[in-house]
């Protein structure tokens, strides 16, 4: 099983559909992790993905960074969900291919690694901005 994080926080609507959308058609078994705070005006959009996805809220005000620090005080609320032996982090506005998962998964198992990362191309509007390296699955082992 794979967990994904998706930390996110007032996303464009369209943008975040899209992202769970793709995540969702990913055949692998898989748990979504979605973290946002109480106040994310999308909350009652994620609620309609009912049991795909798990939303966890974050109670900011129980740390005391804002900002930047409060997205990693998210993601680390949302480690502690995680169920599966690989786990893999995703902005709210992150799109991806149908066999994403199911290809890093097996390179990581094929060559006995940790860790995978895969290109990603950057979109805009007017379509495809340009080739990056970053998307990450990582193992739970040793954690």
């Amino acid at each position: 099983m794979v967990t994904i994080l998706m930390n996110t926080f007032n996303e464009r609507p369209d943008w975040l559909c899209q992202a769970l959308d793709s995540y969702l058609a990913n055949d692998i078994e898989k748990q979504i992790i979605v973290s946002t705070l109480e106040t994310d005006k999308n909350l009652s959009l994620l609620k309609t993905y009912g049991n795909k996805i798990e939303i966890h809220l974050s109670d900011i005000s129980q740390h005391p960074g804002r900002g930047a620090e409060g997205i990693y005080y998210q993601i680390n609320n949302a480690l502690s969900k995680v169920k599966g032996e690989w786990f893999t982090f995703i902005s709210s506005n992150d799109n991806v291919m149908k066999d994403k998962l199911t290809n890093e998964l097996t390179a990581c198992q094929r060559n006995n690694k940790l860790v995978c990362y895969s290109d990603f191309f950057e979109m805009s509007e007017d379509g495809i901005r340009g080739k990056k390296e970053l998307f990450l699955i990582m193992t739970t082992k040793g954690i």
